[in-house]
């Protein structure tokens, strides 16, 4: 809601549009209603509160697009929208032309954020001014006793460093595994920040 006040006049005028947000997060999901529940907990309880949440629920038949819409029922940050049902890359597209965040970031909904995640990657971008900026991933899996590794492992991902587009696109960085990007910007910085922000 907008007011207005002059000398003679004050007029109150609705936009009926949400504020822009800081953080967008994208989910797809297609039926994931084992995991999806705790994936948007993680998500509407960091400690950056200036998001939105977006879920694109393509097709699901298990129950998935029913507890997103409970999470939009509790959350006014969140919104489900219908997927094209085309595949992963026109499911993303669609969440990131409803996208209204400065940045946004990737969850995909068998995932689950820390808290501080996206704190944590606005501050590397702020300090480094980079166009993307992305974390290492802890991979956990039970299906024969609890499994914990580092998505991607060796010494060179164990602190924040800089890397250059080329070496982010050959480490296969594009696309699931990229944690947060600048869509304000329509070229690409030559350098990234990358490590555990």
């Amino acid at each position: 809601m907008r007011i207005f006040d002059g000398p003679d006049i004050c007029m109150c005028v609705s936009t009926n549009q949400r504020p822009q947000p800081l953080v967008s997060v994208l989910m797809v999901a297609q039926n994931t209603a084992s995991f999806i529940h705790s994936a948007l907990l993680s998500a509407r309880r960091q400690t950056v509160e200036d998001i939105e949440i977006l879920i694109v629920d393509d097709g699901s038949t298990d129950g998935t697009a029913r507890i997103a819409q409970e999470h939009a029922i509790a959350d006014s940050r969140v919104r489900v929208l219908p997927g094209p049902r085309r595949g992963l890359a026109a499911v993303r597209n669609v969440s990131l032309a409803e996208a209204r965040g400065r940045f946004v970031a990737i969850l995909d909904s068998d995932d689950l954020l820390q808290a501080d995640h996206l704190e944590r990657l606005l501050a590397s971008q702020q300090r480094s001014g980079a166009e993307i900026c992305s974390s290492n991933m802890i991979m956990f899996s039970d299906d024969q006793g609890l499994q914990v590794r580092l998505f991607a492992s060796g010494r060179e991902w164990r602190k924040a460093r800089y890397i250059t587009v080329e070496e982010f696109a050959r480490g296969g960085m594009i696309g699931e595994r990229m944690s947060l990007w600048a869509i304000s910007s329509l070229s690409l910085r030559s350098i990234f920040c990358v490590g555990n922000a």
